[in-house]
């Protein structure tokens, strides 16, 4: 794993694919274990975007709760100041009630405060990341995750076709090869059928000489 993130911080450093190959394989790692990880590495950081979106989607709702909390706090707020402020009024006017009248006075009814628009000082930026996401884009799409693992997939069956592409080589040249021992074969077997002839051919004549030394023998005994 440490060794991913290695690759990761070279690519982030600005290295280019093999530069960083070469190092890895200095390091000690063979030709597999380096494909190996960079196919690990590319799907890593394919994968990490959505998994940072899924963390939003899990965050969102907690956001979402206190600020629900917040507005009906605020909308209790207003209720509650007007209950407290309405208790004193209406104590002090039972009273005057109950003492005796000397003299009437006019009843000037104390007017109630306000209630104070605290969902209007509620800070909006809270509200800012909801509509954010909603307006967040999707991490890759499915062309990119297609040839991204079209690349992991190359680059694993990337041995197999080298090894494959060599066995078709070898066997190319071997038949090249057996093409021209067969070529050869065939001129020794015509070389051999000549020579063949040849000796039949000589032991023919020398057959007939025999013969023609016999006969003169005969001959020469005959004049004698």
């Amino acid at each position: 794993m440490g060794t991913i993130d290695e690759v990761r911080k070279m690519r982030e450093q600005g290295l280019e694919r093999e530069q960083i190959r070469i190092r890895l394989i200095k390091n000690g790692l063979s030709e597999e274990q380096v494909q190996e990880i960079f196919s690990q590495t590319d799907i890593k950081e394919a994968v990490s975007p959505i998994v940072e979106e899924i963390d939003q989607m899990n965050m969102q709702p907690s956001m979402l709760t206190t600020e629900q909390q917040n507005q009906e706090r605020s909308e209790k707020d207003p209720q509650e100041i007007q209950n407290k402020n309405q208790a004193p009024i209406e104590q002090q006017y039972q009273q005057e009630q109950e003492s005796p009248q000397v003299e009437e006075q006019p009843y000037l009814p104390i007017p109630a405060p306000e209630p104070q628009e605290y969902s209007q000082q509620y800070d909006p930026q809270y509200q800012q990341p909801y509509q954010d996401y909603q307006q967040y884009p999707s991490a890759l799409s499915p062309d990119t995750i297609s040839e991204i693992a079209e690349q992991a997939i190359m680059e694993k069956i990337g041995p197999i076709k080298d090894l494959l592409e060599k066995s078709i080589d070898l066997k190319n040249t071997l038949n090249v090869k057996i093409d021209h021992l067969f070529e050869r074969i065939q001129r020794i077997e015509s070389i051999i059928d000549k020579l063949q002839i040849s000796v039949l051919q000589r032991v023919g004549e020398y057959v007939s000489n025999i013969s023609d030394i016999k006969k003169e023998i005969i001959e020469t005994q005959k004049s004698f």
